[in-house]
């Protein structure tokens, strides 16, 4: 069996490559020889298609170019030493909005427009 989940091996062979360009466009450095990307293999891959960063820093360059690319835009705040406790929910399973803890202050905060959060950081 190749993969159970038939939906994400179509997202990633479809939408991947397109995924990976953003990301080179908004300054992530992936391994390179000379000016071609730099593609490896692992698990039971029968062919090289893993892109790695920095050699094993893969997620941490991708964290930091999504981070510098939000942080680029004006209508994106940043809650620092905030974390979502909660998601606010429509009755058919729609996500609205969230509700954050402000680490710092103990205020919970009420967040209505889309959001984004990855890792400790959220936007």
């Amino acid at each position: 069996m190749v993969c159970a989940i038939p939906w994400a091996v179509h997202t990633l062979v479809e939408e991947g490559p397109g995924a990976i360009e953003d990301l080179i466009g908004w300054g992530a450095e992936f391994d390179r020889e000379g000016a071609k990307l730099l593609f490896a293999r692992e698990g039971a891959h029968s062919r090289n298609r893993v892109l790695h960063a920095h050699g094993d820093s893969t997620g941490k360059e991708i964290a930091w170019t999504l981070y510098r690319k939000a942080a680029s835009l004006m209508n994106i705040t940043f809650h620092s030493f905030a974390a979502v406790v909660d998601l606010l929910v429509t009755d058919q399973g729609s996500v609205v909005g969230a509700l954050a803890l402000d680490g710092r202050s103990g205020e919970v905060i009420e967040l209505r427009r889309p959001h984004r959060a990855a890792g400790h950081r959220a936007a």
